[in-house]
């Protein structure tokens, strides 16, 4: 067994590497079983070939390699080292041998002369490597799969039931640094990297199809190329955006004002509210005329009205961003300051007639259906009729204004402030709504404040990716029309329509089960998640964009043509039925959403991919990472806000009153449990904006861990990599959540996001959960454990 293991599985396979490097995947992947391959093109990252099952297995850069290869039986002894005979060496020629004992010594075996050539330690043995040809290829190591679970990221020397995520993932985080032009990494940012590689060789490259006028591919390569043309933009300045200024100048009262603010929500920016077309809450059959409150620079109204360090310092930054800003149009520094000042009061004035995140979050508090007169009623200063006919919506039918008090503010507001400060108001709307299409010396000022001052971001980033971020934004769909041909296969869907359908079982049985609610408000859950619609990888239907034109000349003008578009549909869709086929996210796009108004689960190609999602895993894996998100998803159909939809769609009570206090006691303890948790010192969660999504993250995990124990049997209840099933899944869960965060971004996401940070995602459920506990053989007293009296369970 010894020698077994000195040949075969501490051995890098180099030498005769050089003869396969047009070998498929399969006979690489046995070839290579056995081995630990060294990737001379990224500085010697060090992977496994597992021989049980062929996977690659991570092992990290060679330097901080040796505790995996430790746990995992590999290297070399130095006692086995010494005992290398002329047979032993005879098996080795060609091959690579890493000393554990010594961090890494590393050793080549000449084929010819039999002779041990020392290599030095793994950093310093790349230049000889190179020259002997050794090493393996990113080319050719991408065709070995890769193990679905990252070892190399897990700190084995932590109890898992201390800090269940550390003990996943504190390797990754120690090993990773955060790009200089990110606010953070992790796995969706990671997957959207790939996604950026693919989406970048689509818009560059040379496609037939966009010789014809008028195709998908004519419209999308040509909005990327007029982004990537940043002489021509230079050499535009303002541009277009100068001529929307100067109608803002040519207001003259408030019937102009509202005429023009008609304009302006249709090309350049969303100033006090925003005009959508959203499904009836009452009848979600048929789009009807929405408003909901708009129009702050800030992230929320907090950051206007409260007195913490944070939220001052931020308002003082931004006051020299509106001065710069200002500054940069042209004019006295005095008339810059005191533009900027005016921003911020009328922004200020807005913020304090605003809705808080947390009741925006209330379906019955945004549920307020009007008729036209109503709304002149509610607010009459502000000329309806002249906004809706700039708008082409002549008669806008019922409208649902979301924020009542907001807009009955606002009227006051239209007297109070003077006419002269709400168009310096209009003109930093359209300013700053399009500033990342201008020149660099608008770009840069944007970027100091959002991405640096706000999300913690050291460099802007390529400018390649920038265009890709704004052709997914405004072309979202027919690029990911283009994405799909080549990147999503009938056997992921396939796959994924099968887990659904068992978490969809899992889920029935978990709400027949439930102890807390009465049979009838079973009976109405039951009906609700067998009305279920779910979307997988992209539409059946792709949107209609022949009446779109895009030409091959100008970014800004591409911009405003694409928004002008975007709302001519949204007009169009007011007082018509919901289009069912629509989607809310593009394929292209690393993430899932629950929709209540028309109570679907949608997965987009982009999430389906590892770690979340691979056909090749292990059910451990699947189901630990997308399983938990599609019983995340459907756990939303039945969180604080989804449970008040029915199963079509509709806000209507189907809870019996008993029921719902019952909910609602639960919910309180799980608001109180991560009230308490503190991902940075005096920030605290919010528990009251986080429990939709806390609520999905523990029914998710709990749903998808039933459905995958359904999948044991005796062929597959077998440890892999030394751990259980039970314990991969939990394993493949915390992985998939993986985080490393610039400070300035998590105190943004600390105020703003209704998830909590990722740790807690992780951690917060599973204290809760007796079946982790039973998975890796947690004593009662382990600390990260709730107290057995304190767990929750919802669904």
């Amino acid at each position: 067994m010894k020698k077994r293991f000195i040949v075969v599985l501490l051995a890098i396979f180099v030498f005769s590497f050089v003869r396969v490097d047009a070998a498929s995947a399969e006979n690489l992947s046995v070839k290579l079983a056995g081995r630990i391959l060294i990737q001379t093109e990224n500085h010697g990252e060090a992977w496994y070939v597992n021989p049980e099952n062929n996977n690659r297995y991570y092992l990290a850069r060679p330097n901080d390699a040796f505790s995996v290869m430790s746990r995992l039986g590999l290297g070399i002894s130095n006692k086995d080292f010494q005992a290398l005979n002329k047979d032993r060496l005879e098996k080795l020629a060609g091959r690579i041998l890493l000393k554990v004992e010594d961090s890494g010594k590393a050793y080549y075996i000449n084929p010819l002369s039999l002779e041990i050539n020392y290599l030095g330690r793994p950093n310093d043995a790349f230049s000889i490597m190179k020259k002997l040809g050794l090493g393996i290829s990113n080319a050719d190591l991408n065709k070995i799969q890769e193990s679905a679970l990252n070892l190399s990221s897990f700190d084995f020397s932590l109890n898992p039931g201390d800090d269940f995520y550390d003990y996943v993932n504190a390797n990754w985080v120690k090993s990773n640094e955060i790009p200089a032009d990110k606010s953070n990494i992790n796995t969706f940012s990671m997957l959207s990297d790939k996604n950026y590689l693919i989406l970048k060789k689509i818009l560059e490259s040379d496609n037939k199809e966009r010789k014809i006028g008028g195709s998908i591919a004519q419209k999308v390569l040509d909005f990327y190329d007029t982004g990537m043309d940043t002489k021509k933009i230079e050499q535009a300045g303002l541009g277009l955006l100068a001529d929307e200024l100067a109608l803002v100048d040519k207001i003259e009262n408030l019937d102009d004002l509202a005429m023009e603010m008609g304009h302006i929500h249709m090309v350049t920016a969303n100033p006090i509210f925003e005009l959508y077309a959203g499904a009836n809450p009452e009848n979600s059959e048929v789009n009807i005329a929405s408003i909901w409150q708009s129009g702050l620079g800030l992230p929320d109204r907090d950051y206007y009205l409260e007195d913490k360090a944070q939220f001052i310092e931020t308002r003082a930054e931004y006051l020299k961003y509106l001065n710069n800003m200002f500054a940069l149009l042209g004019g006295s520094a005095e008339t810059a300051a005191k533009n900027a000042q005016t921003v911020i009061d009328a922004e200020t004035a807005l913020a304090k007639i605003s809705m808080s995140l947390e009741d925006q979050r209330i379906p019955e508090l945004t549920n307020n259906l009007m008729s036209l007169s109503e709304l002149e009623s509610l607010c009459p200063n502000f000329n309806w009729q002249s906004y809706f006919k700039e708008r082409g919506l002549i008669n806008p039918g019922t409208i649902n204004v979301s924020q009542k008090d907001y807009l009955k503010g606002v009227s006051q507001l239209l007297k109070s402030i003077s006419l002269a400060d709400w168009k310096i108001y209009l003109k930093w709307n359209v300013l700053n709504g399009n500033a990342d299409y201008l020149s660099k010396k608008f770009v840069d000022e944007s970027f100091n404040f959002y991405d640096k001052f706000l999300y913690g971001k050291k460099e802007q980033q390529s400018r390649w990716k920038t265009v890709v971020d704004a052709t997914n934004n405004y072309l979202g769909k027919p690029l990911g029309e283009l994405y799909v041909k080549e990147n999503f296969s009938a056997e992921a869907k396939e796959k994924m329509l099968e887990l659904v359908g068992n978490l969809k079982i899992s889920f029935k049985e978990r709400i027949i089960g439930l102890d807390w609610m009465s049979g009838a408000t079973k009976q109405a859950a039951l009906k609700k998640l067998e009305a279920f619609g779910v979307k997988i990888g992209y539409p059946d239907v792709w949107p209609d964009y022949t009446k779109l034109e895009i030409k091959n000349d100008s970014y800004l003008a591409n911009i405003l043509k694409v928004r002008a578009f975007d709302s001519n549909k949204t007009i169009n869709d007011i007082g018509k039925p919901v289009d069912k086929n629509y989607w809310w996210m593009n394929p292209q796009t690393v993430n899932a959403y629950y929709s209540p108004d028309s109570n679907e689960i949608v997965f987009p190609a982009g999430i389906l991919q590892a770690p979340f999602f691979d056909v090749n895993a292990d059910d451990a894996m699947n189901y630990g990472g997308i399983g938990m998100v599609i019983g995340h998803e459907m756990t939303h159909g039945f969180d604080d806000q989804g449970r008040k939809y029915d199963g079509k769609g509709n806000l209507k009570d189907w809870w019996t009153v008993t029921d719902a206090a019952n909910f609602e006691t639960k919910t309180k303890v799980l608001v109180g449990q991560f009230n308490k948790y503190s991902p940075l010192p005096e920030y605290n969660i919010n528990g009251e904006l986080t429990l939709g999504e806390n609520i999905a993250d523990l029914g998710g995990v709990i749903i998808s861990y039933n459905a995958f124990k359904k999948t044991l049997n005796e062929n597959n209840n077998k440890k892999i990599d030394g751990f259980t099933p039970g314990q991969r899944f939990f394993m493949s869960f915390a992985q998939a959540w993986k985080i490393k965060s610039q400070d300035e971004y998590t105190k943004y996401l600390i105020e703003n996001d209704p998830h909590s940070p990722n740790k807690y995602r992780v951690n917060g459920p599973l204290s809760n959960f007796d079946e982790f506990a039973e998975a890796f053989n947690l004593s009662a007293g382990a600390s990260m454990m709730r107290p057995q009296s304190d767990r929750i369970k919802i669904w």
